[in-house]
């Protein structure tokens, strides 16, 4: 008999399949991968860039390290100081306490100084004949208080509170001025015979008087009075006394 011929065969078709296989594997890996391979430079630089960062933040780093170990004693200085200042806080409060006290009794002095500046101004003048005599007062402002302009209803003069409080017609007799918050300047005071009552002797008329205010009392001038004038006019003539009042309050009669 005829023996066959035997063919030997190296790879099966089994192994060119496993082949294959593997082949379109490692093809599809590659195609994955291919877009990272371009990108090997931008990664190296970009960790390049953050090593460079993280150099210079452990600089920085250890630069705030040093400032704060400088820093230490002060922060240490300010804490104490802290501190203490909340222990005084107590005592810084009773401290602006007192000077709000102190303040309201500043305001109290000022004004017991003010009020020790105003001064007031009693006149009184006084006869003892039969007769009718009169006493005008003029003040800094020119205004003339007398019998006939009174001001006792602040209606003569309403920028005063200054009065003539009791006029007397016959003698014996006194007449009283009154200002309880004189003002400084000049005062002028006249004497003035009226009038002689009906059946009066027409003599002369001795006339005085005497000036209170707050630092004392002084006498007025005494006239003889012997001409009558009934027109009530005094300025025309020259003044029994003159009160000169000072800003302070004090008052000294010329």
């Amino acid at each position: 008999m005829r023996r066959p011929n035997r063919t030997i065969e190296i790879f099966s078709l089994s192994a060119l399949d496993l082949f294959a296989s593997a082949m379109g594997a490692f093809v599809v890996v590659a195609a994955l991968l291919f877009p990272y391979y371009q990108r090997h430079a931008t990664v190296r630089n970009e960790r390049e860039r953050l090593t460079e960062t993280l150099r210079q933040l452990e600089t920085e780093h250890g630069r705030l390290a040093e400032l704060a170990g400088r820093l230490r004693p002060e922060v240490e200085t300010l804490r104490r100081q802290a501190d203490a200042l909340a222990r005084l806080a107590p005592r810084a409060q009773e401290a602006l306490e007192l000077e709000r006290r102190n303040a309201e009794l500043r305001r109290v002095i000022a004004g017991m100084e003010a009020r020790q500046r105003v001064s007031f101004l009693i006149l009184r003048i006084g006869w003892q004949v039969n007769a009718d005599i009169d006493l005008h007062v003029v003040d800094p402002d020119g205004n003339e208080i007398n019998f006939t302009r009174h001001n006792r209803n602040r209606r003569h003069f309403p920028g005063t509170q200054a009065e003539l409080t009791f006029d007397r017609q016959r003698g014996p007799g006194v007449e009283v001025y009154l200002d309880p918050q004189v003002k400084p300047g000049t005062y002028k005071i006249f004497y003035n015979l009226y009038a002689y009552p009906l059946g009066a002797a027409r003599v002369p008329v001795e006339v005085g008087g005497i000036a209170i205010f707050r630092n004392g009392r002084q006498n007025l001038p005494v006239r003889t009075l012997s001409s009558v004038n009934a027109s009530g006019r005094v300025q025309d003539g020259p003044p029994v006394a003159v009160l000169v009042v000072a800003p302070d309050g004090t008052i000294r009669v010329q």
